[in-house]
């Protein structure tokens, strides 16, 4: 409550700690228009909050606010105030000067928290009422507790190592999955996927990037290739053609109209131009704030801030969703049976296009042709003729299933936010007056439209929900199961199938140089990438399955768990009024999903043999930091 001097806040917080600390500070501010004030703190040891705060009730009560910053107070001091009656606490509160604050504080050590959820599966295992999908969803030692989106099992997922699999040369192996049925991961191109999954796409497709180039070019290898579809031009057949197409990119404010391209290299400018007066819609968004104090905002910087998530998401023909076993309460919608999702760190832009040869100089002619990336060398010593060339890497995954359908719920809610409402018709203007703001809104309805009494439903907002008059069935019960097809391939991949391998063909298995392409010519490199993707592409028909050569059986998908985790706040997102605490956590009232950071101190914790960590952003450059620079977090 604002505007009082005896606020009730009544808020809860959830706090992972791992701190050297000798004590523990609350302070309170006072919000003002320009910077907040200090009213008063306490202060406590940490070495007495260990002590007493590891009970059932632990440390409770209601202390006094001084403006001393360096005394500590005494817990047993206010041990009796959590007890007094309504006259003998008036006449304390008299006896301060700055207030008092009344809270409760629990500590619970990690291994408790482990050993507890363990504890918990366990028992809940022995029970024969608990079906097996609820007990992995909500149970699992491994699932993320008091999340946004939950946990889904039966989920299909993939994993990709980079754009291209495999190179000329180098390739990622095949992991033997399961001994007794000869199950083999072999590593896929993950823009070969998503080109098949754009161009199969009848309703919706969104996507949302922190730079996105019209003009690339997904498929650059294999028979026909140069007559595949650039990315824009497949967005723009696909909106002719009926189908919703949504576009985020961030809002560079290095890219004004004058220089599209912008410091950043994003495009942000040209993508949404090359889009305009076309049937897809394409918008810039920034972090604008949802803050009262927006005087703030420019002072600080907060408009300049961006959002990297990555992410694609599209419908799954009927055609191809009838080849899964699909398991859900039955949906009125027979457009849309299935929802998939592209996300992870590839942005579909520049220079991220490689494999596991990793070339600086050899690829400028054939797949990096007009693709030269280099920041971070002078163009005085660059060619992009010559090279070298930026190698890239970057992980990403393939969704199938209810999951995908958290990856949308996603999308809709930052376009609530940062684009428009579904509540404003073409006729209607925002408050701020903003009719191409209302148009866009009116758009994302005929997406909600569609998505209603779907597998998607449950990515539809509480407040459409709330408008529709007939009741939605079978809301966020949506599991996906593929057939029986294992795409095995038998063990040996494409590349070793052609003598590419690490050990080359067996004719040549006692020959060092049988990877030395470099006597090579171009047309002669380009015919060998060529007959080993239509190697590839042979053994994805060969398999029978829409999946292809990454599907499992039904048995082994049904294990799989899929959770989204993010990191994101009301900035950006519209999220669900009716979640609070300690799902979501508060700074003063703006709602933060910080799920991811959660996931990765769990996951940390519950670790016995080993932690990879393959992260953009973690800890790192504590050699910038104003303290602790000798922490080695580089």
């Amino acid at each position: 409550k604002k505007g009082t001097f005896n606020p009730t806040w009544r808020e809860l917080f959830s706090l992972d700690v791992c701190h050297d600390a000798q004590r523990l500070t609350l302070r309170i501010y006072d919000n003002g228009l320009f910077e907040d004030h200090v009213l008063g703190q306490v202060s406590f040891s940490v070495a007495q909050l260990l002590q007493q705060s590891q009970g059932a009730s632990g440390v409770q009560g209601e202390f006094q606010l001084v403006r001393r910053r360096k005394l500590i107070e005494n817990l047993d001091t206010y041990a009796g105030a959590w007890t007094e009656d309504r006259k003998a606490k008036r006449e304390r509160r008299k006896t301060s000067k700055y207030g008092w604050i009344s809270f409760r504080l629990r500590f619970t050590p990690a291994t408790v928290l482990i050993s507890r959820q363990l504890n918990v599966y366990t028992a809940k295992k022995k029970n024969p009422k608990i079906k097996e999908k609820k007990l992995v969803e909500q149970y699992h030692p491994n699932v993320v507790q008091n999340t946004y989106f939950r946990a889904h099992r039966g989920d299909h997922y993939i994993l990709y190592q980079g754009t291209h699999q495999p190179g000329l040369v180098a390739q990622l192996p095949d992991i033997l999955l399961d001994a007794e049925t000869n199950s083999v991961f072999s590593a896929r191109s993950y823009w070969s996927d998503l080109y098949a999954a754009l161009s199969e796409a009848e309703h919706f497709i969104c996507i949302s990037g922190w730079a996105i180039n019209p003009h690339l070019r997904l498929i650059r290898t294999g028979p026909d290739h140069e007559s595949r579809q650039s990315l824009g031009q497949l967005l723009k057949d696909k909106a002719d053609n009926g189908c919703l197409v949504f576009i985020t990119v961030w809002d560079d404010p290095s890219a004004p109209d004058s220089y599209r391209i912008g410091l950043n290299g994003t495009l942000n400018e040209k993508v949404v131009e090359y889009f305009d007066h076309s049937k897809v819609i394409c918008v810039r968004v920034s972090r604008s704030t949802k803050r009262s104090d927006k005087l703030r905002v420019g002072a600080d910087g907060t408009s300049t801030y961006l959002h990297g998530q990555k992410a694609i998401i599209m419908d799954i023909k009927p055609s191809n969703a009838a080849r899964l076993q699909i398991k859900h309460r039955r949906h009125r919608n027979s457009k849309i049976q299935a929802v998939g999702a592209f996300v992870g760190s590839m942005d579909l832009t520049n220079g991220r296009f490689d494999d596991p040869d990793k070339t600086l100089f050899g690829s400028l002619k054939r797949a990096h042709k007009n693709d030269f990336y280099q920041p971070c060398l002078p163009a005085a010593v660059t060619n992009r003729n010559k090279g070298p060339r930026l190698p890239w890497h970057d992980v990403s995954a393939r969704i199938t299933g209810a999951g995908a359908v958290d990856v949308l719920k996603n999308f809709i809610e930052r376009w609530h936010r940062q684009v428009g409402s579904h509540r404003f018709s073409t006729q209607q203007t925002c408050c701020t007056g903003n009719v191409t703001w209302a148009k866009h809104g009116y758009k994302m309805r005929e997406l909600l439209k569609l998505l209603k009494n779907s597998p998607g439903e449950s990515a539809l907002p509480q407040s459409f929900l709330d408008e529709a008059k007939d009741h939605i069935v079978g809301r966020a019960e949506t599991v996906l199961r593929l057939g029986d097809s294992s795409g095995n391939t038998g063990g040996q991949s494409a590349a070793s199938a052609l003598g590419l391998g690490r050990g080359g063909s067996a004719d040549d298995a006692d020959d060092d140089d049988d990877d030395d392409l470099s006597d090579m010519s171009e047309e002669e490199l380009q015919d060998l990438q060529n007959d080993l993707d239509e190697l590839i592409e042979e053994e994805r028909q060969r398999s029978g399955s829409w999946n292809a050569t990454f599907s499992t059986d039904s048995k082994q998908n049904a294990d799989k768990v899929v959770q989204v985790l993010r990191s994101i706040d009301e900035d950006c997102a519209r999220l669900d009024k009716r979640v609070h605490a300690p799902v979501l956590m508060f700074d003063k009232d703006l709602k933060i999903d910080n799920s991811l950071h959660r996931a990765l101190v769990h996951h940390i914790r519950n670790a016995q043999h080993f932690v990879y960590l393959e992260t953009e952003h973690f800890i790192g450059s504590s050699h910038l930091w104003s303290e602790e620079k000798g922490s080695g977090a580089n």
